[in-house]
């Protein structure tokens, strides 16, 4: 099962997916990937809390969008093995949309910092190294940027910008 994954995983990053870009509801988009995530956060004890100001419209691959949540959630919900808190934050700020997902896990090293994104460098037992690769490949193909920001013991945070598209929406 894990060498079907990676074989998938190195799919996705070595053959450039047909990417359908529309104008999406970015907020829209999040709130689907909460909900999914929501049963499992409270299985494990873990609180999701959102402070979400304006939203935006983005021009986007849906899916693509999501995979990127989906990771970074993964990746946060992974840094909380015994519970913790995950607090996601939206507004839009110098014309991008911006979300943030932020955990109170067990922060990274610089080193390990510094190296995130090469291929097959992980500090989980069944990671693979992958997952963060795909995400920077998807912000790329959107012209977006992704920040990490991390410290020991305290936590990481993610910062995702996607370029916005015509208005902002309220929320």
């Amino acid at each position: 099962e894990r060498a079907n994954l990676m074989v998938g995983e190195f799919m996705i990053l070595g053959k450039p997916q047909a990417a359908v870009f529309k104008l999406e509801n970015c907020g829209e988009i999040l709130e689907e990937v909460l909900h999914l995530f929501a049963i499992q956060a409270s299985l494990g004890g873990i609180k999701m809390t959102q402070c979400f100001g304006r939203n935006a419209t983005i021009l986007c691959d849906r899916n693509q969008i999501k995979q990127v949540f989906l990771n970074i959630l993964k990746n946060a919900m992974e840094a909380l093995p015994y519970g913790g808190n995950i607090h996601i934050q939206m507004d839009v700020e110098d014309g991008y949309q911006r979300v943030t997902f932020t955990d109170n896990g067990s922060g990274m090293t610089e080193d390990v910092l510094r190296r995130i994104g090469e291929p097959f460098h992980t500090t989980k037992p069944d990671g693979n190294g992958l997952g963060i690769m795909i995400v920077q490949r998807i912000m790329e193909s959107h012209n977006g940027r992704i920040v990490i920001r991390s410290e020991e013991e305290r936590g990481t945070s993610v910062e995702i910008r996607l370029p916005v598209s015509g208005q902002s929406l309220s929320n």
